[in-house]
């Protein structure tokens, strides 16, 4: 997930394990038991598409402007 720069849900890590051959299958609650146990927390993601617009934004921004070589480094 980290490589294709996906955010890990609890339901797209349980679909991975689950298709892994090596792991067990895990249920909903005991693969959130599990992560828990092991110190994983919970954040609420927030799905503003203006926020999302915004950032995508201003990282471009900041790319051109270094490129321009106009970025403070």
């Amino acid at each position: 997930m980290y490589a294709k720069r996906e955010i890990p849900t609890l339901g797209s890590v349980r679909k991975a394990v689950n298709e892994d051959d090596d792991l067990p299958n895990f249920t909903k609650t005991t693969l959130w038991r599990l992560m828990k146990d092991m110190g994983f927390t919970y954040d609420k993601r927030i799905r503003n598409l203006g926020i999302i617009v915004w950032h995508r934004r201003y990282l471009r921004a900041i790319k051109e402007f270094r490129r321009q070589g106009r970025g403070n480094r």
